[in-house]
């Protein structure tokens, strides 16, 4: 019995490799002096906040994070996971989750816009912002 092998149809074929480079996003440059200020810092143990206090605009705690957000405005990548807040900062319009490995920011680009999560791996030797183990 002799087999025979058959194509697949170009379209077909093109669908499948659009649909792959679909799910690999490039890395996107974020926008992030036009973030603004934090306003709460929260820290989470197993889903429950153990930590949790109001940054006034302008103190050490929200210049340290916008230090951090202004060198860090490349590398983040689409992000559709939920993540589990850990070690977590709020504003008006953008939420930082700090896990191990991994920073999600979830931010609204434009005042009334849709939100977008992102996320961006953290190298062990990167330092996150010292605002979550020195209560001020």
């Amino acid at each position: 019995m002799k087999e025979t092998l058959t194509t697949r149809p170009p379209a077909v074929a093109l669908a499948a490799l659009l649909m792959l480079l679909g799910c690999s996003s490039p890395d996107r440059t974020i926008d992030t002096a036009s973030l603004g200020p934090a306003t709460a810092i929260l820290v989470y143990d197993n889903g429950h906040i153990v930590s949790e206090r109001a940054v006034a605009p302008g103190s050490d705690e929200d210049r340290a994070v916008r230090a951090w957000l202004r060198s860090h405005p490349d590398g983040w990548r689409s992000d559709r996971t939920t993540y589990a807040p850990q070690r977590y900062v709020k504003g008006p319009r953008f939420t930082l989750n700090f896990q191990r490995d991994r920073c999600i920011l979830n931010y609204q680009p434009a005042r009334n816009g849709r939100w977008i999560q992102v996320s961006r791996p953290l190298r062990r030797d990167e330092a996150v912002p010292s605002i979550f183990t020195k209560p001020r």
